[in-house]
């Protein structure tokens, strides 16, 4: 007993000097609520400064954009500003819009919006919280088009050009330029919809604000978008001016990439106008320029363009080995594409566990300032109290480090997980992808020699006796049948191996499909272009997009906003 008496006064006087020392602390984080101006300054100027440095890095790097944005975040109910509130909101929207999880951005997107509209109902007319109004709108907008939302897009667009007319804000040079770039935003919209005649009329406002307004980027842009639009409607001569414009401003900037495009444009107009010299020459131009840069989009379109000209100016062996070029260089696009969704996908990951990271140590910070309040009002009441509730805080805080543990433990595992799922997923990814170039560059070599040698038949069959005219015909015949057979089995293998149920469940949805039209299924589910799939089969191009056309009707797919092969992507 008098051993049990003694651990009881020890523990006793162990807890009575914790209250003692508990007390202290409470009263001094009582003082500590109580900030100086100087205090409030200090935690000011931190929440700006993580807001810059979060601003600064989101085009450079998102981990370290999302970092200071969590540390700004955690700042902000001291610094208790609703302008506060919107700038960080307006930055945290940009980061999750960068990743692409629109849906968090816009989100974000909306907060600010709606704290933006409380303040203006307070201070109506307010130049500043105007052009405020006026970028989240136009934010908005741009997270809708990036999602191809067209619609809902040009809804905030308009808004924003409403709020603009509506209050006319008095520094006319941002307004200006605000403006300018709403009707850039709603000409590409319009672009998207192939209405060209909106979209001209949109730049044309533009250019009436005045070049002052304009960066050389900007100004560059609008001349080569007036000439694409200028070429689809068929002007060729305005689409050229306009394109020549652009190209004029892009050398003298020394914007590489941009004359390389413009280059493309330019050859792309000469075409419509059967004009194959000057396309040929800018073609090339533009080709040369990108493997300067190392441009692969740009040389992927220049490639994919000459191809198509070499073919129409009969120099098949060119076309065949540019498409080649082509072929080759697009899988490995293809495949780094593949790779920067996977990064993304890990990038996504990382953000939501730093964003359950941030959110339970909110949860531990508000807990403990719960245990400081109520120790104190506690401790004023009776010191009795004030015992039972140390010990239930110990016992909490044991509970607290224990499931801090197992949260960490399972964040961990489904960590390792997702990292296994993911190589998983790009192993099987490169192997079919190595296997699916292979097999085309099969075909298409295979089809080319059977085709020369028929060709060479064809053109020796004269020069045969007339009793062996009848066999060489033949030949040719079995040539022509067999070789597209042999091709299409081969094919039709493989495909199956890679797309295991495909055709078993277009047979289910359209059992009235023929042999011809689910092979071009088979074709567009690659994600094959009206060009390769010419090639493949040796049928012209017209032809095939004739045949597109008619498995559109018999697909029953409604409207020009439905892709055929999304929609076959989705079997």
């Amino acid at each position: 007993m008098r051993i049990i008496s003694s651990k009881m006064k020890k523990i006793v006087s162990l807890i009575i000097f914790l209250c003692i020392i508990l007390s202290v602390v409470a009263q001094k984080n009582e003082n500590k609520s109580l900030f100086t101006s100087d205090d409030i300054e200090k935690i000011t100027s931190d929440f700006y400064e993580n807001l810059d440095l979060s601003s600064h890095f989101v085009n450079k790097n998102l981990d370290s954009a999302l970092f200071y944005a969590f540390k700004a975040q955690n700042l902000l109910p001291l610094v208790k500003t609703d302008t506060s509130a919107i700038a960080l909101y307006l930055n945290m929207g940009d980061i999750y819009n960068a990743t692409g999880n629109f849906e968090t951005s816009l989100n974000y997107y909306y907060n600010a919006k709606f704290l933006t509209d409380s303040l203006l109902e307070l201070e109506p007319g307010s130049p500043n919280l105007i052009s405020k109004q006026v970028r989240i709108l136009n934010k908005v907008g741009v997270s809708f088009f990036s999602q191809r939302n067209f619609e809902q897009a040009m809804k905030y667009y308009d808004e924003a050009i409403l709020v603009l007319e509506k209050n006319k804000p008095s520094n006319k040079i941002e307004t200006d330029q605000t403006r300018l770039r709403l009707l850039s935003n709603i000409a590409a919209v319009y672009i998207q919809l192939s209405d060209y005649d909106k979209a001209l009329l949109s730049y044309q406002s533009a250019l009436e604000i005045g070049e002052n307004h304009f960066g050389e980027k900007l100004e560059s842009s609008i001349f080569n978008n007036m000439g694409i639009c200028y070429m689809e409607k068929g002007q060729f001569n305005l689409a050229n001016y306009y394109f020549n414009k652009a190209l004029k401003i892009r050398e003298e900037s020394n914007d590489r990439r941009g004359v390389a495009q413009c280059f493309n444009n330019i050859a792309k107009n000469a075409v419509q106008q059967k004009n194959y010299a000057t396309a040929r020459e800018y073609y090339e131009k533009a080709l040369n320029l990108g493997r300067e840069i190392g441009n692969k989009e740009s040389i992927l379109n220049s490639l994919q363009s000459l191809s198509t000209l070499y073919h129409e100016t009969q120099n098949d062996r060119q076309a065949y080995l540019t498409f080649i070029e082509y072929s080759i260089l697009k899988d490995s696009l293809f495949n780094v594409q593949n790779m920067n969704r996977i990064a993304q996908i890990e990038m996504k990951y990382k953000f939501d566990q730093q964003q359950n990271l941030f959110d339970v140590e909110l949860k531990r910070r508000e807990n403990e300032r719960q245990k400081a309040e109520l120790l104190y009002l506690i401790i004023g009441g009776s010191l009795f109290f004030m015992l039972l509730i140390s010990v239930l805080l110990i016992f909490l805080q044991r509970s607290r480090i224990r499931n801090d543990r197992l949260l960490k433990d399972k964040l961990e595992l489904e960590h390792k997980n997702t990292l296994l799922e993911k190589q998983k997923l790009k192993e099987e990814l490169d192997y079919k992808n190595r296997e699916l170039t292979t097999n085309v560059m099969y075909l298409l070599k295979k089809n080319e020699l059977i085709t020369g040698i028929t060709e060479k038949l064809i053109k020796a069959k004269p020069y045969f006796k007339t009793e062996n005219q009848k066999i060489i015909s033949e030949i040719i015949q079995q040539l022509k049948s067999g070789s597209e057979n042999d091709i299409w089995s081969e094919f039709e293998a493989h495909f199956t191996s890679v797309h295991n149920g495909f055709y078993d469940r277009l047979a289910d949805l359209y059992p009235t499909l023929s042999s011809n039209e689910k092979k071009l299924c088979a074709f567009l589910r690659l994600n094959l272009s009206t060009k390769d799939i010419s090639t493949i089969t040796t049928q012209s191009v017209n032809s095939i997009t004739v045949a597109r056309s008619r498995l559109r009707k018999k697909l029953n797919i409604q409207g020009e906003d439905v892709n055929l092969i999304n929609f076959l992507m989705q079997l």
